[in-house]
């Protein structure tokens, strides 16, 4: 299992691609049904409504793509975990998704409640993935390959989020996270690459 981390444009995507044009038999992402993860989100984020309605006009709540992640991170692990073998590769995976939580989160993701969610959440897939790839480029290349999308893929959450930045502010909220872990490192090995 290995995760492929890096801003918008700096080549994830491509590099998953070229991999498995090399090796057919390399799985991109692991498949959740919707009724699945949907289901693990609202588990998830349901108990915290509580405590933000009197806050509700001073604070958001999850927006769509936190509680796709949510779900995302709750139903994707036992499929790794039953495993088949087959390399997978993650683009957006779970290092990202919980990094972007902790970033750019409503201020929910602070309570004790989540905490200890997120933290056993970060061990599980610490111990799962073997591999993280860190690829990165310059801001104007990053920016130039975007442009040439025209979209920012994964930002609709907020306007801090749009750019190489909320790329960089994930990729180095994920950095922290694994070297401050509570256990003895038996997860990822992180391996950096500059995408020029």
């Amino acid at each position: 299992m290995i995760e492929v981390l890096g801003p918008a444009g700096a080549g994830k995507t491509s590099l998953v691609d070229a991999v498995r044009r090399l090796d057919p038999g390399v799985r991109a992402g692991v498949r959740a049904p919707r009724a699945v993860w949907f289901a693990l989100a609202l588990v998830r984020v349901l108990p915290s409504l509580p405590r933000w309605l009197p806050r509700a006009r001073r604070e958001r709540w999850f927006a769509w793509n936190e509680v796709k992640s949510i779900g995302f991170l709750e139903a994707w692990l036992p499929r790794v975990r039953r495993g088949s073998g087959t390399a997978t590769l993650l683009d957006h995976g779970p290092l990202f998704r919980l990094a972007r939580l902790e970033e750019f989160g409503p201020p929910l993701v602070g309570s004790p409640a989540f905490r200890r969610w997120w933290r056993r959440c970060l061990e599980a897939w610490l111990d799962a993935l073997d591999l993280v790839v860190v690829l990165d480029a310059p801001d104007a290349v990053l920016l130039e390959r975007v442009d040439r999308r025209g979209h920012w893929y994964l930002s609709a959450a907020s306007p801090e989020e749009r750019g190489p930045r909320r790329g960089r502010r994930a990729r180095a909220a994920a950095r922290r996270r694994p070297a401050t872990s509570s256990r003895p490192r038996r997860g990822p090995r992180p391996r950096s690459r500059g995408a020029e």
